[in-house]
């Protein structure tokens, strides 16, 4: 997920992050020192956090986590704002499933002024290459049932700060569609070099 980030924001360059564990010097090496240690166990939304502002990189990072409430609108505003989210999410089902992507973009539908969100797009790092598309995998509010569209579930993503979690459906070319819910999210802004 960092990767792409860095990527995306310019911060470095896709062929050095393919041979990122030969490398001895520059952004590339520092994130992969910094982030070794994490490679085949994962890592908490808070040590995210702290290892990527270790790196001292010019990025701002602001970590929301389910306990404070909102976090799929804030989630949703963020990317709305042309912003990049990275999140955290979890099996509703078994709570074993848990997983890093990144948000890039929302689709919904719009009625007047009024924007309805009900997608989520992701550059979901256990996926393929998203060939010709923007995102590799989607979370979504589901077509039927009682998180459905046009329910209760897409009206959660418009109220205010105390709003129930959504159980989205990821739905990717890798894993079969199964209920999610966001269990932190992270958003990047550039900051200015000192």
């Amino acid at each position: 997920v960092l990767s792409a980030v860095l990527v995306l924001l310019g911060l470095a360059k896709n062929s050095a992050l393919q041979d990122m564990p030969r490398r001895k010097y520059g952004v590339v090496a520092e994130v992969w020192q910094a982030f070794e240690g994490t490679f085949f166990c994962g890592v908490h939304a808070h040590e995210f956090v702290e290892l990527v502002d270790s790196l001292k990189l010019p990025l701002n990072l602001t970590l929301r986590q389910d306990k404070e409430g909102g976090l799929d609108k804030w989630t949703v505003d963020n990317l709305m704002r042309g912003e990049l989210v990275a999140v955290t999410f979890a099996s509703v089902k078994n709570r074993r499933t848990k997983h890093w992507a990144l948000c890039v973009g929302c689709e919904g539908s719009m009625t007047g002024r009024d924007s309805r969100t009900d997608t989520i797009l992701l550059l979901d790092p256990s996926g393929s290459e998203p060939s010709f598309n923007v995102a590799n995998s989607r979370l979504c509010v589901p077509q039927t049932g009682p998180g459905s569209r046009g329910g209760k579930a897409a009206a959660e993503l418009h109220k205010s700060r105390g709003a129930k979690p959504i159980d989205w459906l990821y739905e990717g070319p890798e894993w079969a569609a199964e209920p999610m819910r966001l269990t932190a999210a992270v958003r990047f802004r550039l900051a200015d070099w000192p």
